[in-house]
C-alpha cells in the first residue's frame, strides 16, 4: 500500500501551489485541490516514501481528466 501524505505533508504542497491548481493555473471550485500521484502505482511511482516531487495538487475537473473521467459542461 502506498503512503498518504501527512497533514505536514499536504501542508507543505499547499504553500508549494499557493492554493491553485498545478496543472491548470484556476482556483478551485467546490470540491478544492486534490492531491494527485504523478507517477501512479501501475506507471512505476513509488510505493515507500513520499516525495513532495512524486505528488501534484489539482482541482477537480484536472484531477478528473488525469483519470479518464469525463465531466458534464
Amino acid at each position: 500500500m502506498r503512503n498518504q501524505p501527512s497533514k505536514a505533508d499536504r501542508e507543505r504542497l499547499m504553500e508549494r501551489c499557493r492554493g491553485i491548481c498545478e496543472r491548470c493555473g484556476q482556483l478551485p471550485d467546490f470540491r478544492g485541490l486534490a492531491v494527485h500521484h504523478v507517477g501512479g502505482k501501475g506507471m512505476g511511482g513509488t510505493t515507500r516514501k513520499f516525495y513532495d516531487n512524486d505528488y501534484q495538487l489539482l482541482c477537480g475537473k484536472c484531477h478528473s481528466r488525469e483519470h479518464g473521467i469525463k465531466e458534464a459542461e
